[in-house]
């Protein structure tokens, strides 16, 4: 009977070793993608990393497997998922935010900008699941934004 268990323990490890390294290369993909693309607003970070990797675990939970057709989180909920990935977006894509004076209902004068170049990192745990963590390309903060539009 111990021999069962251990034989069971060690099939399960070697799936749950798969699944990080398919994070991590995952996420290492982001980062270098993103590197390509923003090179000049240092987007290579290093400190961008666990957002890399909080991200594509968003999609690995998400994303259905082709044994089952079900994602990890439906496997695990025992409810059918309303399909979060059709919303996704890449990981480091350019967004426009809204400036905040336009967001608060102010108004801003006629030639001024309406919005400022974001990345996007992630989408938020802690508010609604379509508030997305947006990096501010001059300062480097992250902050959840609900007023963006996803650029190409």
């Amino acid at each position: 009977m111990d021999k069962v268990k251990k034989l069971r323990a060690q099939h399960q490890i070697s799936k749950a070793v798969r699944a990080i390294q398919t994070i991590m290369h995952m996420a290492r993909t982001f980062m270098v993608h993103s590197s390509l693309h923003w090179t000049d607003m240092g987007a290579d970070d290093i400190s961008l990393w666990p957002f890399a990797v909080k991200h594509y675990v968003w999609l690995y939970n998400r994303v259905p497997k082709r044994e089952s057709g079900l994602s990890p989180l439906e496997l695990i909920t025992k409810q059918k998922a309303d399909r979060d990935i059709l919303r996704t977006h890449v990981w480091g894509c350019p967004v426009y935010v809204l400036e905040p004076k336009l967001q608060n209902g102010q108004k801003l004068l006629k030639w001024n900008r309406r919005s400022r170049l974001g990345q996007f990192l992630e989408y938020s745990d802690e508010h609604s699941s379509f508030v997305a963590n947006i990096r501010h390309l001059k300062t480097g903060f992250v902050s959840p934004q609900y007023h963006i539009v996803f650029g190409v």
